[in-house]
């Protein structure tokens, strides 16, 4: 859900501006490209099927921008809570004669080694689909890296790199809310009405008839305004993502709906007094919505599992001190042996589909 309206709205803008670089994802057998907003591109191939079936996650990851040197890395991530692979132990390339550094990524509980513009240009050579990149160790077994589908990656890639577009990152100035956050109290009287007149209008559809909508606290966005979710919960509790209405009330009791800025099919969303008139205006569902006060950071995710890949979109909003505004997206396509548990550990490398310049 989430990511079909980030896209209508990228698509939107596109058409508005004619020329506008638009970003996009491609995947090609075990590689995966994204280009970004503002035309970085990341290519990422996997280690061989056998490897991720038997738990083994690994990385390469290339990247370039149209004004940058191409550049590359190996990503060796930790297996399990004991077994860790060696930052002391040297990696080789055999393929190319030479021999890689690893250095440990503590935060990210990986090993990254530089391989630079020659394992970048090697990996975008021809190759044959059953042709791996091995990285050997000097203290484990070595790791084998899928080239299925790298060429075919690495010239979609060079197109896109091609385009000669002025692209301009969007400038957001965010605005922490208050270090103190006491209890927001009782929800409004207006909330809760509109909170049962959501349910009755079954904002919640699909999730069985027994869903309820219930009011969260979130936090305070400053002295006097705070957020709200009336949340959606399927039948206890199942399903992998859950639904929410953000929702921004004032002193005086004047409410509205916290991304009520975006918009699909350039018709916009409902304001709450629509909702409450019986309007059919499309009213703004969040999926799996995580507000931080401390930052003021809000995360919506929209997670699909499958059984051999893991699909799931997360857009970070940042509080501008007047609404919501869109800094960071990201769209997870990572192809695993047994879906979701082998992808997790590529989460933390993933780069992001859409970018902004943020200032705090």
């Amino acid at each position: 859900m989430i990511t079909q309206l980030f896209w209508l709205l990228a698509a939107q803008s596109a058409a508005a501006t004619p020329s506008v670089y638009s970003p996009d994802t491609q995947r090609f057998g075990d590689w995966t490209v994204v280009c970004d907003n503002l035309q970085r591109c990341t290519a990422l191939g996997l280690a061989s099927s056998a490897q991720r079936a038997a738990g083994q996650s690994a990385l390469l990851i290339i990247t370039k921008e149209p004004s940058s040197r191409i550049d590359a890395k190996v990503v060796l991530l930790e297996e399990g809570e004991t077994e860790k692979p060696s930052a002391n132990a040297s990696w080789a390339l055999p393929a190319l004669g030479v021999g890689l550094v690893p250095e440990r990524d503590t935060v990210r509980k990986a090993c990254v080694a530089q391989g630079g513009e020659t394992l970048a240009r090697y990996a975008a050579l021809p190759h044959a689909a059953s042709e791996m990149l091995v990285i050997s160790r000097a203290d484990a077994a070595p790791v084998e890296l899928s080239l299925n589908g790298a060429t075919e990656a690495f010239d979609w890639m060079n197109g896109m790199l091609a385009q000669h577009y002025d692209v301009k990152p969007s400038l957001v100035r965010l605005v922490k809310p208050p270090e103190a956050q006491p209890p927001l109290g009782t929800p409004p009287r207006e909330l809760i009405a509109l909170s049962t007149k959501l349910t009755d209008l079954e904002v919640c559809a699909g999730m069985g008839s027994s869903a309820q909508g219930a009011i969260r606290p979130e936090g305070w966005l400053d002295g006097k305004r705070k957020l709200w979710s009336i949340s959606c919960t399927p039948p206890g509790g199942r399903g992998r993502n859950s639904s929410s209405v953000l929702v921004i009330t004032e002193k005086a009791r004047a409410m509205r709906f916290a991304l009520a800025d975006m918009t699909i099919d350039r018709d916009p969303w409902a304001t709450p007094e629509q909702v409450m008139a019986g309007d059919d205006a499309p009213t703004p569902v969040a999926s799996e919505a995580e507000f931080e006060p401390r930052t003021g950071i809000l995360t919506l995710t929209d997670a699909s599992p499958g059984l051999d890949s893991y699909s799931e979109y997360v857009a970070q909003y940042g509080w501008t001190g007047r609404t919501f505004v869109l800094i960071r997206a990201t769209q997870y396509e990572v192809q695993a042996a047994d879906g979701d548990g082998n992808a997790m550990p590529y989460k933390a490398f993933w780069p992001p589909s859409y970018r902004a310049a943020v200032k705090p």
